[in-house]
């Protein structure tokens, strides 16, 4: 993959609303913009300052202002030999009080020279500060001192790096946002996880390339054209003189992606949740279910293996999208749970999964819908002219049978009349192809296409159609045989399978509401 200077762009930053405040100082230069150097000359609190407090002060030019940060009193600030203001600590910085108490109750007393001025610690504590945690301290006094002044606080302004992965084979959707401060928090589809602290090691890296290095911003992207292409981008807020090269910009890179996978990919599930979330991912990655069968009871897998795909045990018919998890444990006697999972399509459609515990393992028993059934299929007759028309459309023959029904959209399901062909690529010239046969036909009988149901992928598509009260669910799609061994390295479309090797399954599951 290959890095490049992009134009800053924009990520929303979570880190100010959690439990422990987030950071200061602006990478770019404003009128509160961090000091230089020359902070060395200011003039440190005096012996008079209060038993318990953090102090910092700082020279902007031949201007020396201090301020004084009490948990119990807020911020007092003002030229050096002046007289000082109070300011109470900003809404948008509840928890400053118990930060401050913690710094003063964990941490001996120390005064020390950092980039952005001079920080001294008047505490309680017996635990030596070492010099990165001395400097998290004088940028976290500076972000309280500046937010409690401007009475709310800026996230953009105390954002040292921002990270964001998205697509792939799994569809990532990840961001990190590490704060000034040495704060971080991941988030991605699956969920927000707790605000972290860097390391102190961390924090010393982070701290160098912040004084070292210009801002930036960055990209990484797979080359045009592949399928479930990667694309990761990086913000970093540099303060420095020296313009970062690439390997500085692909450890900055490589930091950022190694504190996301230590925080568990931001909330990662745990126990019976887990499975669940592996079985989804792993439908996600490979629709055609072979790598899902693992997460299954014998039960299901029999099933499977009797015809029924594992996305019909799921209940859906196209891609899986993102999802959210939770684990339900009322009324679950001792190994068992329920998880109860969202599929983010237009509107949300709910689930819930059953597990049974054996020999140390949680295996899905059950899935079912988290609504009541409202549709039923068509009448016979209409049935028997939707499988003749398939038919006469593709020019084979085609099965017809009842089937569990899934409106992923409104989130309600039933059972509907399911129409099913199977062939090769030696049938088939493409599964597009066949999609569009299919669809002219039924527009052609009063059908009209609804685009919420479109789905997309290398080797399938999917759609809906409705009619009066009625809703078609059409799927066309194929998976490689048994005998077509596709590198795991390899794009599937680029595998040079031959017709034959290409199994086709296109299905049009009808229903009727009887919700009307």
């Amino acid at each position: 993959m290959k890095i490049r200077v992009i134009p800053i762009f924009v990520l929303f930053l979570l880190l100010l609303g959690a439990c422990v405040p987030a950071a200061p100082v602006p990478a770019t230069a404003t009128p509160t913009a961090a000091p230089a150097a020359t902070a060395t000359a200011a003039v440190a609190a005096t012996d008079d300052t209060p038993a318990v407090g953090l102090t910092l002060t700082w020279q902007d030019g031949d201007n020396c202002t201090t301020a004084l940060l009490q948990p119990e009193s807020g911020v007092q600030t003002g030229p050096c030999n002046g007289q000082p203001t109070n300011y109470p600590f900003s809404t948008d910085t509840p928890d400053a009080a118990a930060l401050l108490t913690r710094f003063v109750t964990a941490y001996a007393p120390f005064t020390a020279e950092t980039p952005i001025g001079t920080v001294k610690l008047k505490g309680t504590g017996t635990t030596p500060a070492t010099p990165a945690q001395q400097r998290q301290m004088a940028e976290t006094a500076r972000w309280l001192i500046e937010t409690a002044m401007a009475g709310r606080s800026s996230a953009a302004n105390y954002l040292a790096l921002s990270w964001h992965r998205e697509g792939g084979i799994a569809g990532f959707c990840d961001d990190l946002a590490i704060s000034t401060t040495g704060l971080a928090q991941a988030t991605s589809c699956k969920g927000t996880a707790p605000v972290v602290t860097l390391s102190d090691a961390q924090l010393g890296q982070l701290y160098t390339w912040l004084d070292t290095l210009q801002a930036f911003d960055a990209t990484q992207d797979d080359p045009v054209g592949v399928a479930d292409a990667m694309h990761i981008s990086l913000r970093f807020g540099g303060r420095g003189a020296v313009p970062a090269d690439a390997a500085q910009q692909q450890a900055i890179l490589d930091f950022a992606s190694a504190l996301f996978a230590g925080q568990g990919g931001a909330a990662s599930p745990t126990g019976a949740a887990s499975v669940v979330d592996a079985f989804l991912a792993a439908l996600q990655a490979d629709p055609s279910g072979q790598t899902s069968l693992g997460y299954l009871s014998s039960d299901l897998q029999a099933e499977v293996a009797g015809g029924k795909p594992v996305a019909a045990l799921v209940g859906v018919q196209n891609l899986i999208p993102t999802y959210s998890l939770a684990e339900v444990k009322e009324g679950s006697p001792e190994g068992q749970a329920v998880v109860a999972a969202t599929l983010n399509y237009t509107s949300p459609y709910g689930l819930h999964f059953y597990l049974t515990q054996g020999n140390g393992t949680w295996q899905i028993s059950r899935i079912e819908p988290a609504v009541s059934a409202v549709y039923q299929p068509l009448a016979a007759q209409e049935c028997g002219d939707l499988r003749d028309a398939v038919a006469s459309a593709l020019g084979v023959k085609a099965a017809l049978g009842t089937a569990d029904f899934s409106d992923f959209v409104s989130g309600q399901t039933g059972s509907g009349c399911l129409v099913t062909v199977t062939g090769t690529g030696e049938d088939f010239s493409s599964f597009l192809d066949v999609a569009e046969k299919l669809q002219q036909m039924l527009t052609g009988r009063g059908w009209v296409v609804d685009t919420a149901y479109l789905a997309d992928g290398p080797t399938g598509t999917a759609t809906g159609l409705r009619l009066d009260h009625k809703l078609a669910l059409l799927s066309v799609g194929w998976q490689p045989s048994a005998d077509a061994h596709c590198p795991a390295d390899k794009i599937i479309t680029d595998c040079g399978l031959t017709p034959a090797q290409q199994v086709y399954t296109i299905t049009l599951n009808s229903a009727e509401s009887t919700a009307q």
